[in-house]
């Protein structure tokens, strides 16, 4: 699986929305039992908790890599790598709702964030 590094480099890039989409649903497609332990070795998880904390990660974006990381949440070394990823996404929500509250144009940015956020969670109250 010499090109799951590749995969998770477009899926890093938001400038391109539909190359993301297709590199996520492409892991998702990957993560069957046999090669979730490489994928999430190879540092999967942590690049698509990146994505999904990424402000400008676009809404269909989230829908696929929110999909793969519920694939993955099925092995318990990538359940052990997203719980450690969830401090990172609360201070990231919290610290936003600071400067939210005294900009208006940033609401929009904001509630995509805590959709985000709230993936996220989804998938972890998943795994209990």
């Amino acid at each position: 699986m010499g090109y799951v590094p590749e995969l998770t480099l477009v899926v890093r890039q938001w400038q391109i929305p539909e190359g993301q989409r297709h590199a996520a649903a492409t892991l998702r497609n990957l993560a069957t039992p046999e090669h979730i332990s490489t994928l999430v070795t190879s540092g999967v998880v942590e690049v698509l908790v990146g994505v999904v904390t990424n402000a400008k990660t676009l809404l269909p974006v989230l829908h696929e890599v929110t999909a793969v990381l519920a694939v993955l949440s099925r092995d318990s070394e990538a359940q052990s790598r997203l719980l450690l990823q969830l401090p990172a996404v609360s201070n990231m929500m919290t610290l936003f709702a600071h400067f939210i509250r005294s900009r208006q144009d940033l609401k929009l940015v904001f509630y995509r964030w805590v959709l985000s956020g709230v993936c996220l969670l989804t998938v972890l109250y998943e795994m209990l």
